[in-house]
């Protein structure tokens, strides 16, 4: 199915022929493409053996938000300021020292 769809969308726009044939064998593959993975799935799962079930655990596992700072889909110049921000922030906003603890200012 993908590839007759794929070959009408090739001749659509090569030539602009063969609209209504490009958007039916579209809907076709996109109406088949849920049922077609499903039917994989099960198949998959049913004969899945000892030593390969893992791979059907990596499919299915919750999968976690990212614990860096500033998130998996940020910039990478940006993730690493967020870090640096957070661990090494500017010295006005760094906590007390040790030694100034208990020492009075006037």
């Amino acid at each position: 199915m993908r590839k007759v769809y794929t070959a009408a969308a090739r001749r659509t726009r090569g030539d602009g022929t063969g609209v209504e044939e490009r958007d039916t064998a579209k809907k076709e593959y996109k109406k088949a493409l849920p049922w077609e993975k499903k039917k994989y799935w099960d198949d998959f799962l049913a004969s899945a053996k000892k030593h390969n079930l893992w791979t059907g655990n990596q499919f299915t596992k919750i999968r976690t938000p990212s614990q860096v700072l500033g998130g998996q889909n940020a910039i990478l110049v940006q993730t690493e300021q967020t870090i640096m921000a957070y661990f090494l922030p500017p010295e006005d906003q760094t906590p007390a020292r040790r030694h100034d603890i208990g020492q009075q200012t006037s």
